[in-house]
């Protein structure tokens, strides 16, 4: 009993490796295309750019340096204890 369900386990595990050999051998391959051919075709040009480019190079940094010191002691600090 007990070698009927080894010989049972290697019979399965040969079918598989078999359909996986098989499955590897006869797959076909697309030819690859060129990731930034569809994107290029669409791009807008620099000068054209749209509403969404306006807004993202707005909202990277609004203020930019409009923004006031916060270190009060920064300039000219003296110590009252000298």
């Amino acid at each position: 009993m007990k070698s009927k369900v080894i010989a049972i386990i290697v019979v399965v595990l040969l079918l598989v490796a078999g359909a996986v050999l098989y499955l590897q051998r006869n797959k076909k391959e697309t030819p690859p295309v060129p990731q930034n051919q569809a994107k290029d075709e669409q791009a807008p040009a620099p000068n054209e750019a749209g509403l969404g480019a306006q807004v993202y190079e707005k909202s990277q940094n609004p203020v930019k340096d409009e923004v006031p010191e916060t270190n009060p002691f920064k300039e000219e600090y003296k110590n009252p204890f000298e």
